[in-house]
């Protein structure tokens, strides 16, 4: 407290009048509040083409138009002109692949795929046929010119859906696993969306009725240890309340994400949208 002295207005004797300082404390940023909200590159990454060779992968003997299938793990999606990160929900729900305009970067890898799997069950191959390396294959990729989730085949009557989502370039189809850390807010509601879309698509194949608590009790579920997706799942660690289920923006991305693969159980005419994509099965 400061006093000012001045004359008393009554007589002689000074007096003081009181007067108060104010102090206003400006708070310290808080670095573990920064977004990241763009895409910087760390260096080390290595440009996807066609003379990409990926660990435990073995070159096609011939050009036969097919490419194949690998992991994409610890993975980001941004727009290369400006770096920003990309909404994945945006890759599900565009309706024209003519219009992507976006790259990915992650870790590599093999894949074969495993003809008894079940939920998203697969594995990347264990076995090296070609290149015998353990270091990651950290890989910038070309642009994404397709995003597929939901693809449903028929084997004897039975209609299955795919639980895995795959994107495509011009050198091979990309099975998306763990988001980078930075990249998973980006990533989480397209996931989420994506489960309960799957989930109800399976209630559909199997001419099941399913009620919205049944819907959260099964995207809640982790997927069993041994599928590819149970790390994704583990890393973001999503769960959702009857509540989330039925907002208006997650059942509008859900019916747009799940509106090709119900075209297609609905109508029985499977129109060939993976004629490049080879997919070996396991020894």
């Amino acid at each position: 407290m400061n006093h000012i002295v001045s004359a008393d207005p009554a007589g002689d004797r000074p007096w003081k009048k009181p007067t108060a300082e104010v102090y206003v404390e400006v708070p310290r940023r808080d670095k573990r509040l920064h977004v990241v909200t763009t895409y910087e590159a760390a260096g080390d990454e290595i440009t996807e083409d066609h003379d990409l060779r990926v660990h435990g992968e073995t070159p096609a003997e011939e050009d036969d138009g097919r490419v194949p299938v690998r992991t994409l793990d610890h993975f980001c999606v941004f727009e290369p002109e400006t770096n920003s990160l990309l909404p994945f929900e945006r890759l599900l729900t565009a309706e024209d692949p003519s219009s992507y305009r976006w790259v990915a970067v992650g870790v590599i890898g093999s894949y074969v795929e495993d003809p008894g799997e079940g939920e998203g069950e697969g594995e990347e191959e264990d076995e090296d046929e070609s290149i015998a390396d353990d270091t990651d294959q950290r890989v910038l990729l070309s642009k994404i010119i397709e995003c597929d989730a939901h693809y449903p085949t028929k084997h004897d009557g039975i209609w299955t859906v795919d639980w895995k989502v795959y994107l495509r370039t011009e050198y091979a189809w990309y099975i998306v696993l763990r988001p980078a850390a930075f990249y998973a807010r980006f990533y989480r509601h397209a996931w989420t969306c994506h489960r309960i879309a799957q989930t109800l698509l399976d209630a559909v194949t199997q001419e099941l009725q399913i009620s919205a608590a049944e819907v959260v009790r099964a995207v809640n579920t982790p997927p069993p240890m041994k599928d590819i997706l149970r790390p994704t799942f583990d890393a973001l660690g999503v769960t959702i309340t009857e509540q989330e289920l039925t907002a208006n923006d997650m059942v509008s991305e859900m019916v747009l994400t799940a509106r090709p693969a119900l075209n297609i159980i609905r109508t029985g005419a499977i129109s060939d949208v993976r004629p490049q994509r080879a997919l070996p099965s396991m020894p």
